[in-house]
Order: C-alpha cells, then sequence, then structure tokens
C-alpha cells in the first residue's frame, strides 16, 4: 500500500517550507450580546497554532476513547495537545493527535469525530475538552529509506540526515526532522528549486518502507546584485555583500547577511530581499530593497523561468 506522507509531516504545524508571509482569507462573526473576555489570569498558548490570536480556543483538557496505549504513553500523547491553542473551526486538532499517535508507530491510527465542549463560551480564548475517537492499528517499525531522482548528493549522504533507521519504531517526527535535513544538504548548494515527494509503503509484516523522489533543478549561481537605498548606505551594502557573482548561490545566505549586516536600518528584514530566477541561465539576482520608492524599482530584473519546470507546475 503507498500513501503520500503529507499527513504524516504536518508541516502546516511549525511552518509552511516558505514559511512565509502568506495569508488566509477570515470570516468575521458578529455575536450580538456576547462580548468576548480576556481568559482570566494569563494565558500562555503552548504552542500557538491560531490564525488569530484574538480567538480560537485553549485545549484544557483531552479524553481519547478507544486507545489502549499505557499511561505513560497516553501522558505523552496528551501532552502535545493539552495546553495548546488551535482556531476553533478546521481539522489541525484532528492532526495533531494523529501526529502524536504517529510517532509511537500507529501510522495508520484513525482519528474520528473530534469534538470541542466549551467551559466558557466567552473566554479568548476558549477552554475546551476535546474528545475523540481513536482506531490504533498495528504498530509498524521503518523499514528501507530509498531515492530516486539524487544526483548531487548520493543515498548514503540523504540517508543520514534521518535520525531513524531499520529497524526502528516509525516515528513521524524523526521522518519529519530527515526531510527538514534533505532540505538543508541542497540549499547551500544552490539547489534553490528543490522539489521531494516522499511517499510511505506499508507492509503486511510490519514494516514501513519510505521512498522519496527528488526532483532538484538546476545549480543556481549567484547573479546581479541590485540595491536600492541612498547611495551611501548603498555602498556600504555593497561592501557587506559577501555572495559574489558567479558563486554558487546559498539559499541561507540572504539571511546571515541580515543578521551580520551593520549598514541596515533597524526595520530591514527578510521580506525586503527579492530573489529572482533567471532559470535559463541558472543565475539569481538578489535586490536589497532599502527604499521602496527608488525609481530604479521600476526596471528591476523579473523572473525567468525554465520550461520543464513551468509544465511540471
Amino acid at each position: 500500500m503507498l500513501r503520500s506522507l503529507a499527513v504524516l509531516s504536518l508541516f502546516a504545524i511549525v511552518g509552511s517550507p516558505a514559511a512565509s508571509g502568506q495569508t488566509s482569507d477570515s470570516i468575521s462573526v458578529t455575536r450580538s450580546a456576547q462580548i468576548p473576555r480576556a481568559h482570566p489570569g494569563a494565558v500562555t498558548c503552548s504552542p500557538d497554532h491560531r490564525t488569530d490570536p484574538k480567538a480560537g480556543v485553549l485545549v484544557s483538557d483531552v479524553i481519547l476513547e478507544g486507545t489502549t496505549v499505557g499511561s505513560g504513553e497516553l501522558s505523552t500523547i496528551k501532552s502535545q495537545i493539552e495546553g495548546a491553542c488551535f482556531d476553533e473551526q478546521g481539522d489541525l486538532i484532528e492532526e495533531v493527535i494523529h501526529a502524536a499517535f504517529s510517532d509511537l508507530g500507529f501510522a495508520q491510527a484513525s482519528v474520528e469525530n473530534v469534538t470541542l465542549k466549551a467551559g466558557d463560551a466567552l473566554a479568548v480564548p476558549k477552554p475546551v475538552t476535546v474528545k475523540a475517537d481513536i482506531t490504533e492499528g498495528p504498530r509498524f517499525r521503518i523499514g528501507s529509506i530509498s531515492f530516486i531522482g539524487n544526483h548531487a548528493f548520493s543515498e548514503a549522504k540523504l540517508r543520514a540526515t534521518f535520525p531513524i533507521k531499520k529497524p526502528d519504531l516509525f516515528q513521524r517526527s524523526k521522518i519529519a526532522t530527515g526531510l527538514n535535513g534533505i532540505r538543508k544538504l541542497y540549499g547551500p548548494e544552490g539547489y534553490y528549486d528543490l522539489v521531494f515527494v516522499p511517499d510511505v509503503i506499508f507492509s503486511s509484516t510490519g514494516t514501513v518502507d519510505l521512498r522519496i523522489t527528488l526532483f532538484e533543478g538546476p545549480q543556481y549561481h549567484m547573479g546581479d546584485l541590485k540595491i536600492y537605498a541612498k547611495k551611501e548606505v548603498a555602498d556600504h551594502l555593497a561592501g557587506e555583500w559577501h555572495l559574489r557573482e558567479g558563486a554558487i548561490f546559498d539559499a541561507n545566505y540572504p539571511q546571515t547577511f541580515i543578521d551580520e549586516s551593520r549598514s541596515l536600518p533597524s526595520e530591514f528584514g527578510r521580506q525586503n530581499i527579492v530573489l529572482v530566477r533567471n532559470c535559463p541561465e541558472s543565475s539569481i539576482a538578489v535586490l536589497l530593497i532599502v527604499d521602496q520608492t527608488d525609481p530604479g524599482l521600476q526596471t528591476s530584473p523579473k523572473e525567468v523561468r525554465c520550461k520543464k519546470t513551468d509544465e511540471r507546475e
């Protein structure tokens, strides 16, 4: 049986792959004669998964029906949910519960009939008791970890990023760590377009094989550096930017530059650095935008994509 690992990796919990400024539409609901009030005392959500910090629910208790795990493991599962805050609508609570069971080897666990019972309907966040029906299924152990489409790094190098090996107990979090490790390997080596698709293959013998297909894309090099600022500031920034034209593009360097620069204004952040890919030339132009009104922005470089990339997307 082949299944995508997307539901297991739950990247949305820790942030999207770009982590990045994505927004979602919200729906406001007016409730007559009911004015939300702050929850008594200092409320700390740990962690906080809400999209709106002025709404949502705080999990105060968890009831899991049908589970057969021991008290120690049950406490471990509950500790990942109790004290956390979530949007009142959505499936994230169900996904977090599933992830907690997956970390104990229950890779095919089923979480159904999730309900929220509010203790104080007007508090913000609203304290709730979460109740869910659990069908654990068998515990699985990790089998093989294989790769398709890798050229820049050997299979052994990629496999070493995973803190799990045959026949360890299947743990979703360790697989997520390994996938993040793959991205850390490729990022400094110029593979800015890297895409990988993890699949899990369940066997009847209680093992799970992990197969990862990689689309590495071109190896990018540093292109033009464009600085939109007053001349004195631009000259200082140009001297501080150490990734020279033609060098392999390190995807981590823009943040390193922000952390180390002494000439950037305090409000300058990652959102002020624009990376412009020229896929046919395998180059990335970098735009440092200090002055948003700089007329040079009207003629800034534009992205050029590769035909194959366009077709895949």
